[in-house]
Order: C-alpha cells, then sequence, then structure tokens
C-alpha cells in the first residue's frame, strides 16, 4: 500500500500583523509567523519517524518555510511542485503569486532541489475550487505511484480538503487548521484516510527539538 502525509503550512503573518501587507514586496505570498514556525518545526519532529521518502511542497512562501523545517529534520531536498500550490481564485489574489525566479528562491531556501521540473503549471485565474482539486489530485496519484515509500506533500487548507475528498469520496474526518497532519493509505483511485490531526502541536517541544536548527 502506498502512503501519502499532507500537511497544511504553518500560520501565516498577516493573519497575526494585519499590518503587514500594506507594506509588503510580495502582499499575495505572506511567510509564516513566530507561531507558524513553531507549528512547523513541531510538524518536522512528528514526521521523524514516517519513513518519509520525498517532500513535495508548494511554492507559496508559508509551505516552503513550513516544509523547510520538515526538510531539515529529516534532512532532506525539497521539491517545488506547482500543481499543489494555493487555489488561484482571483478573489483572493490579484495576480499569479507564486511566479518568482527559481534563483531568488533558492537564495531563500537552500534545501530546494533546482532540478526538480513541476507536474502542473496552474493557470491563473481558477473560477471553481474543482479546478485546484484536479491538479491536486493528478499530483498526488502520480507522486504516490512513483514511490514506494511514503511522500510528504506541503500545501494550503482548500487543498488539502479537496484533495481528500477526491482520494477517498469523502470530506470527514479532515481537519484543514494549519500545521495539520494528514496521513492516507491506498493506490490507484482507491484510499483511506488513516488520520488527520493536530495532536502534535499541544506537545511541548522536548529540549531536542527547541535547540535543534
Amino acid at each position: 500500500m502506498k502512503q501519502i502525509y499532507i500537511i497544511r503550512h504553518g500560520f501565516r503573518l498577516d493573519h497575526e500583523d494585519k499590518s503587514w501587507k500594506a507594506t509588503a514586496e510580495r502582499p499575495f505570498d505572506a511567510p509564516l509567523s513566530e507561531t507558524g514556525h513553531l507549528q512547523a518545526r513541531k510538524t518536522g519532529v512528528a514526521l521523524k519517524d514516517a519513513g518519509i521518502e520525498a517532500i513535495y511542497s508548494s511554492p507559496l512562501r508559508r509551505a516552503v518555510q513550513t516544509a523547510t523545517h520538515v526538510a531539515d529534520r529529516l534532512d532532506m531536498p525539497i521539491h517545488l511542485e506547482s500543481g499543489i500550490v494555493e487555489w488561484l481564485n482571483p478573489k483572493w489574489y490579484d495576480y499569479t503569486p507564486w511566479r518568482q525566479p527559481i534563483n531568488g528562491r533558492l537564495a531563500e531556501f537552500p534545501r530546494i532541489d533546482p532540478a526538480y521540473q513541476t507536474l502542473v503549471a496552474p493557470n491563473y485565474p481558477e473560477h471553481h475550487e474543482a479546478i485546484p482539486a484536479a491538479r491536486g489530485t493528478y499530483v498526488a496519484r502520480y507522486l504516490a505511484h512513483t514511490h514506494d515509500k511514503p511522500i510528504l506533500l506541503v500545501t494550503h487548507g482548500v487543498i488539502v480538503i479537496t484533495l481528500v475528498e477526491a482520494l477517498t469520496g469523502s470530506r470527514k474526518g479532515v481537519n484543514d487548521k494549519t500545521c495539520a497532519i494528514t496521513h492516507l493509505e491506498g493506490s490507484g483511485y482507491n484510499w483511506t484516510l488513516k488520520s488527520s490531526s493536530t495532536d502534535h502541536l499541544d506537545k511541548d517541544l522536548s529540549e531536542d527539538t527547541a535547540n535543534f536548527v
């Protein structure tokens, strides 16, 4: 059986600091807040024994920052996959928010694998959530098929919900809160939701975690 782990990025700065967006250079590409960084570190610890073989992340900054904390813990590269980027809803974005030259992302996130070629390049705008659901589902199925061991997708709330629904046939039981870990098992068109939880975020950081860089 194949295994897919999906996590939503950590808490974002513009939801914590309402003034950030007014002066930001890339206002539609918010980074994590301090809370979000802490959540992501805890998530990395929670996944350290999951046997994950590869990490794929939405190219938006908050997702890549979250993926970086996990990748640092697992000592793995990050593959930027535009097919799991946020729903490009024109009510949320005034322009395509993730298109930044790869060199700009590499300077900030050295764990990015520059050789990886994204499977899907979404087109802005996306007027219905069925569009990101379809691209995310294609990516998840394809990547699961190409890996023998578990993979991790770091994405966004809408993508988590629609992806699980597309793979399992139901949204029931999906936790779409920041840094929730959702675990799916199956293959092809038959998948089961094993768990979806933020329980790991309630735990105190151990000394090992607090000192981990």
